[in-house]
C-alpha cells in the first residue's frame, strides 16, 4: 500500500473515531466513558474540541484510537 494512502486511512479513521466517540459520550457519558476507556477529563476533552480542533487531530499520522484485544475469550470465539 502505497504511504500517502495508509495516511489518508489513518485519518479518515481518526475522523470517525472522533465524531463516534463524541456522540457516544453525548448520549450516555458513563457508558461512553466504559466502552472508550476514558476518564472524565478526557470525555470533556473530546466534547469541547471545536470544528478547527477537531480537524488538526484528524490530520495526524497516528491512530488515535486501538484495538483492547486484551485475554478477552470472546475474541478468542470470534476467530474460530
Amino acid at each position: 500500500m502505497h504511504h500517502g494512502s495508509l495516511i489518508n486511512e489513518i485519518q479518515e479513521v481518526n475522523l470517525a473515531y472522533l465524531l463516534l466517540a463524541q456522540k457516544m459520550i453525548e448520549d450516555d457519558r458513563d457508558t461512553a466513558m466504559f466502552r472508550l476507556k476514558i476518564t472524565a477529563g478526557m470525555a470533556d476533552l473530546v466534547t469541547s474540541l471545536s470544528t478547527k480542533q477537531l480537524t488538526q487531530m484528524v490530520r495526524s499520522s497516528q491512530l488515535l484510537c486501538r484495538l483492547a484485544l486484551g485475554e478477552n475469550d470472546q475474541w478468542l470465539r470470534w476467530s474460530r
